[in-house]
């Protein structure tokens, strides 16, 4: 996950089946959009030229703050087990 402009926030997160919690697995995205909602132009330049990733964009809560800002959100393609989203 990519914040917008707050990358202290930026994050790998790998998601792995849980016996001790019943947390849906594969992951199920909600409220993500294909739509590009970045600002910072930079990073969406950036972003354009990672062509083996998929890229989902939301609003996330900034670290360690109350804010929320735009976020993408990287799959790799044919990589683990396929997520799901809904918008």
């Amino acid at each position: 996950m990519i914040h917008d402009y707050d990358s202290a926030g930026d994050a790998l997160y790998l998601h792995t089946p849980n016996p001790n919690e019943s947390c849906e697995f594969p992951m199920l995205w909600e409220n993500v959009s294909q739509e590009c909602t970045l600002k910072n132009k930079r990073l969406i330049e950036y972003l354009n030229q990672q062509v083996e990733y998929e890229r989902f964009y939301t609003h996330a809560r900034i670290y360690d703050s109350d804010k929320y800002d735009a976020s993408c959100i990287l799959f790799r393609k044919d990589v683990g087990t396929q997520t799901y989203y809904q918008s």
